[in-house]
C-alpha cells in the first residue's frame, strides 16, 4: 500500500537559473519557501530544505569569491524525497571543516575562517550529497527527505 501512495504523487520541479550574488540569496529562498509551502512539506522538513538551499546558494556565491556567478537551482519533489541541486560556473569547490563527535564544541584557530561549517549541516540533514565537476564550473545535490 505504501508503494501505491508513494506513486500516487508526481515528481514536481521548480527551477530557476540566473546570475546572481549574495544579495540575491534571499529572494531566491523565499520563492522556494513559497514553493515549498504549496505543496504542502510541514515547518521542519520545509526549514530543512530552506537552510539547504539557503548554505549551497551561499557556497555557489562564495565560490565566484563573492560576486555574481550563473547559478542553476533545482528542486525535484517526490512523494518521500526532495534533491536540491545548485549548479554554478565558479571554478571552486566547496569545503567542509572537519566535524567532531556529538557532544564536543568546533574549535577554532585564532586567524581561521569561520566558515565552512554549512556543509557539515547539509550533509547531516540528507540522506544523500555529492558534488559533480563540470568543464565550466559543478553541480552540489543533496537529497533530504520529506
Amino acid at each position: 500500500m505504501a508503494d501505491v501512495a508513494r506513486l500516487a504523487r508526481p515528481v514536481l520541479e521548480l527551477v530557476i537559473e540566473m546570475r546572481a550574488g549574495r544579495a540575491q540569496v534571499p529572494a531566491i529562498r523565499q520563492v522556494v519557501k513559497g514553493w515549498l509551502l504549496e505543496r504542502g512539506l510541514d515547518d521542519a522538513r520545509r526549514g530543512d530544505a530552506l537552510l539547504v538551499v539557503a548554505e549551497l546558494l551561499n557556497n555557489a556565491v562564495e565560490a565566484g569569491r563573492g560576486g555574481d556567478v550563473e547559478i542553476g537551482l533545482r528542486l525535484l519533489l517526490s512523494a518521500d524525497r526532495l534533491r536540491i541541486s545548485v549548479r554554478d560556473d565558479a571554478p571552486g569547490v566547496p569545503e567542509q571543516r572537519r566535524v567532531l563527535a556529538a557532544g564536543h564544541a568546533p574549535v577554532l584557530v585564532a586567524g581561521e575562517d569561520p566558515g565552512g561549517w554549512g556543509l557539515g549541516i547539509v550533509k547531516a540533514l540528507s540522506v544523500e550529497f555529492g558534488v559533480r565537476r563540470a568543464a565550466c564550473g559543478k553541480t552540489v545535490f543533496v537529497v533530504v527527505e520529506v
